[in-house]
This record gives C-alpha cells, sequence and structure tokens, in this order.
C-alpha cells in the first residue's frame, strides 16, 4: 500500500461516508505496516509506511498533541476549514505521523 494513501483519503473527507472510507484507509495502512515489520523491521530511527505512533496510548497523545500545536480548526491553523469530518479525519492522521 502507498504510504501516503492514508493522507489523500484525509484530504477527501467531506461526510460520514468518505469518513468512514478514510478509516479503513488507515485500518488498511496499518495493517500493511505491520505485516512489513515483521518480515522487514525497521530501524529505530525509520517506521513502515509513516506510523510513528504504534500504541493506543501513543496514537491518541500524538494526535491531540497535533490537533493543539497545529491549532487545527482554528483560524491561522493548519486547517481551518469548517467541515468537521475532514477536522477529524486530520486529527486522527496526526495520530499515525505527530512525534
Amino acid at each position: 500500500m502507498d504510504q501516503f494513501a492514508s493522507h489523500t483519503a484525509a484530504e477527501k473527507v467531506h461526510d460520514l461516508e468518505s469518513f468512514l472510507v478514510f478509516l479503513e484507509v488507515l485500518m488498511d495502512d496499518w495493517e500493511d505496516s505491520n505485516k512489513a515489520e515483521k518480515v522487514s523491521p525497521s530501524s529505530s530511527f525509520s517506521s513502515m509506511n509513516g506510523w510513528e505512533n504504534t500504541s493506543i496510548g501513543a496514537f491518541l497523545e500524538a494526535a491531540i498533541a497535533g490537533a493543539r500545536d497545529n491549532k487545527l480548526g482554528q483560524p491561522g491553523g493548519t486547517y481551518s476549514d469548517h467541515n468537521s469530518w475532514r477536522q477529524a479525519a486530520e486529527i486522527i492522521l496526526l495520530g499515525k505521523v505527530y512525534e
């Protein structure tokens, strides 16, 4: 799977159905990453498919910190569109990539 497929899917979120598609793409990306990691473990300085946070706790912590640090949904923030579905997808995606 393309490691940026989850980013592309997040960009397309505009309603419940597209949000669910995004979650499916992210889930497939996670599963692909886990399989690849078992075959060929990545070094401690890199991650498979861009997954920086591999436990649920680290994932949620990164999602929250990333949303706050990037001021998601706020004027002047990284993503200030008022599409709540897209904002939710962006926050979840930050759980994957934010360090």
